[in-house]
């Protein structure tokens, strides 16, 4: 069963936060898809507090298509 992994974006936020676990993930869903294994990895979104483009702190824009699904409390948080 595939997870859900939810990227939430603030202004200001480093890059690098979101872009090298992004990475990671995705690497993880390529090895369970070349094993036959779709149905298993991660599915992710990318969410702030109002849809559309979040600034980074280098002025790098991430676009977030929609609003968390639950309150988000801390980061990492198993909800």
């Amino acid at each position: 069963m595939k997870k859900r992994i939810e990227f939430l974006f603030y202004p200001g936020m480093v890059a690098l936060g979101i872009t090298g676990p992004l990475d990671v993930f995705q690497a993880v869903n390529e090895i369970f898809s070349g094993s036959g294994r779709e149905n298993e990895g991660d599915e992710m979104f990318f969410s702030a507090l109002m849809p559309g483009p979040v600034p980074t702190s280098s002025g790098l824009r991430l676009h977030a298509d929609n609003r968390p699904e639950k309150e988000v409390t801390n980061s990492f948080a198993e909800v």
